[in-house]
């Protein structure tokens, strides 16, 4: 285990220490901040397949009862 930590903190000291500017520091915060924001990912996912789905098929709601709660689960719970 110790030999893992070592290879990973020599990783991230090596990954620091390249060279970078100010606008990769932003696209950096900005892809990372996109992920925190699930709710609007999942609203995003099922507009979209409402929106080329056929109306007489209604097997999308078993996945939009489990997106529905593991989105409570991982955003609101934890």
């Amino acid at each position: 285990m110790e030999m893992l930590l070592s290879l990973d903190q020599q990783f991230f000291l090596l990954l620091n220490r390249l060279p970078h500017n100010a606008f990769f520091d932003g696209l950096a915060l900005f892809l990372s901040g996109v992920g925190t924001a699930g709710f609007i990912w999942f609203v995003l996912g099922v507009w979209l397949f409402f929106r080329e789905e056929k109306k007489e098929h209604w097997f999308f709601a078993p996945f939009l009862t489990a997106g529905m709660l593991s989105w409570m689960l991982v955003e609101l719970i934890l």
